[in-house]
C-alpha cells in the first residue's frame, strides 16, 4: 500500500506530460506558492489564533489548489514549494545557514525532504477530485502537522 501511494505521483508526472499544459501548471503553482510564502513573511499580526491560521496555511494550500484545480503537477508544486521557501528565509533572517554543524544541517535536510514529500502527495490526492482522495489529502495534512510541529525544538 505505502509503495502504490509513494509511486502514484511519479508514475502521472511521467505518463501525462504535455509541455504547455506543464509550463501553466507549474507557473500557476509558482506565483500561488510565491503568494504564500510572501504572505507568510510579510504578515505577522500577533496571536495565537492567527499564528495557528498562518501555520494551517501551509498544509492546507495544496488540499485546497488540488481539489479546486485538479491540476495534478500544479498541486505538488504547491505542497512542496512554500515550505522550502518559507524554511530557507527563516534559516536566511536567523543567520543559521553561517553557522550550523554537520549532523544538524543532515538532520534538517532530512526534516525538509519528508515534510515536502508528504505536502506534494497532499496536493496530488487532492487534485484526484474523488472523496477518498480528499479524505487521505486530509490525512496526509494531519501527518504534516504532527512532522512540522516535532521538528520544531
Amino acid at each position: 500500500m505505502c509503495n502504490k501511494v509513494m509511486k502514484s505521483p511519479f508514475l502521472f508526472l511521467v505518463n501525462h506530460m504535455d509541455n504547455l499544459k506543464l509550463i501553466s501548471s507549474v507557473f500557476v503553482s509558482l506565483f500561488v506558492s510565491f503568494l504564500i510564502i510572501f504572505f507568510k513573511v510579510t504578515v505577522t499580526p500577533s496571536g495565537v489564533l492567527f499564528e495557528t491560521m498562518n501555520i494551517l496555511l501551509l498544509p492546507a494550500a495544496p488540499i485546497i489548489y488540488g481539489w479546486i484545480t485538479r491540476n495534478k503537477i500544479g498541486s505538488i508544486v504547491v505542497g512542496t514549494v512554500p515550505y522550502i521557501g518559507f524554511l530557507l528565509y527563516l534559516t536566511h533572517i536567523s543567520g543559521e545557514l553561517y553557522d550550523i554543524d554537520v549532523i544538524q544541517f543532515i538532520k534538517g535536510i532530512f526534516s525538509l525532504v519528508i515534510i515536502s514529500i508528504v505536502g506534494g502527495l497532499e496536493g496530488y490526492y487532492a487534485s484526484k477530485g474523488i472523496k477518498e482522495g480528499l479524505k487521505l489529502a486530509i490525512l496526509l495534512g494531519v501527518a504534516w502537522m504532527l512532522l512540522f510541529i516535532r521538528g520544531i525544538d
